[in-house]
């Protein structure tokens, strides 16, 4: 498995041996997680890729508070999708759209105010707008409320007029409220079309 940072003119390259039942951890430059600013296009996103069928798990560690998500390949991408957070606390809702193709129209209805650097573009509550990416390119957006209902970007839209994908999430939030710390959590979002009707859970072992 070889994985590039970023996609174009990449700083960084690694190629693994993978073995079945086996986990191979790829170490990113801290710029994979940390060069992102709100409302704006960034080179930014990571590549894997091999010649066998492989899984990618994406792991964000930091002091205090560490997530995971399985990552999707490219061909699961579609055009439409929903946001999704859950109890923004103290620092928001933000999410990542990425682009498989060059000169991809992004168009983004938030369902709260997103901050804004650049007070010529603002992104409004119920106001579309739309972003053009290239080929491995990420928009990567905040709500600019930090906590509660008003902090929260769920159910906002994602339509593109080509493959792209979506990682949603939290800066931070209690699980449940009220307790003394807080944690970031994110997750690889399924595109609309793939959505069901039915899914099976299954409850946490006693």
């Amino acid at each position: 498995v070889t994985v590039t940072y970023p996609v174009h003119d990449p700083i960084f390259t690694s190629t693994v041996a993978v073995g079945p039942g086996t986990v191979t951890i790829v170490d990113l430059p801290d710029d994979a997680a940390q060069d992102w600013a709100p409302n704006t296009i960034a080179n930014n996103v990571v590549r894997a890729i091999a010649e066998q069928e492989f899984s990618v798990y994406m792991v964000n560690g930091v002091n205090g508070s560490t997530d995971a998500a399985l990552g999707l390949p490219v061909d699961t991408m579609n055009t439409d999708y929903i946001v999704m957070d859950y109890n923004p606390r103290f620092v928001g809702s933000q999410f990542v759209v990425v682009a498989m193709r060059d000169q991809t129209a992004v168009t983004i209805t938030p369902t709260n105010n997103l901050v804004e650097t650049d007070k010529l573009f603002p992104r409004a509550a119920g106001v579309p707008f739309t972003v053009v990416l290239d080929r491995g390119q990420g928009y990567f957006a905040r709500s600019l409320n930090t906590s509660g209902p008003e902090g929260s970007l769920t159910g906002t839209t994602i339509s593109a007029s080509g493959p792209v994908g979506l990682t949603n999430g939290n800066g931070c939030t209690q699980v449940p409220t009220g307790t003394a710390a807080c944690d970031h959590i994110f997750e690889v979002a399924q595109p609309v079309q793939s959505w069901g009707r039915r899914v099976l859970a299954a409850n946490l072992p006693a």
